[in-house]
């Protein structure tokens, strides 16, 4: 049995100003927070994060030495990346609007919501043969695909999904199929030790 846990990235500037995230850095994590992750999951057998900063500071902030791994990396907005939502709404209201209702559209330069479903469920099938407990740290949009594949959903389920900062949402490969186990638990609300 391999079980995941899915840590969603600290807040950033960009996610306050809505704003498609580029490689920014977190805001201050408040303290305790890495203790109360502890004492809920335990020992995990690997700890993996997506290549981006933000997911590096997240995990230098819990005090955890995690592995880059590219296949968990956000979703490429490609040349919107850094803009604010309503401009690029207001510069490119078709192509946006594509980006948002079908799972083929890409950002210029970006990656498609179909491409990052199948990127994550290939990186996630291929941790199924493993056993154990491991935490993932990752952007939103990488842990809600991961729920996709989970549940076996269409790509634009994905638009259904809320993955708040620093929220843990656990999945678990058991048999021959993925379980949901939790989604979108605050970690800040975690008291003393519940184990998962």
């Amino acid at each position: 049995m391999m079980r995941l846990h899915l840590l969603a990235h600290a807040p950033t500037t960009a996610q306050r100003r809505q704003r498609f995230p580029a490689d920014e850095g977190i805001d201050p994590v408040a303290p305790g927070l890495a203790d109360r992750l502890a004492a809920r999951l335990g020992t995990c057998n690997a700890i993996w994060r997506g290549p981006e900063r933000r997911a590096a500071e997240t995990a230098t902030a819990l005090g955890l030495t995690a592995t880059p791994c590219a296949d968990l990396r956000a979703w490429s907005a490609g040349a919107w990346s850094g803009r604010a939502i309503p401009s690029v709404v207001a510069d490119d209201p078709a192509g946006f609007r594509a980006w948002c209702t079908d799972p083929d559209a890409t950002p210029p330069g970006g990656e498609s919501l179909r491409a990052l479903a199948a990127r994550v469920a290939c990186w996630m099938d291929a941790q199924a043969a493993l056993a154990g407990h491991a935490l993932v740290i990752a952007d939103a949009a990488v842990i809600r695909a991961a729920v996709l594949r989970v549940l076996d959903a269409q790509p634009l389920t994905f638009w259904h999904l809320e993955i708040a900062p620093l929220s843990l949402s656990s999945v678990q490969h058991a048999g021959d199929h993925w379980r949901l186990r939790q989604l979108n638990l605050d970690i800040a609300s975690f008291r003393g030790c519940e184990p998962l």
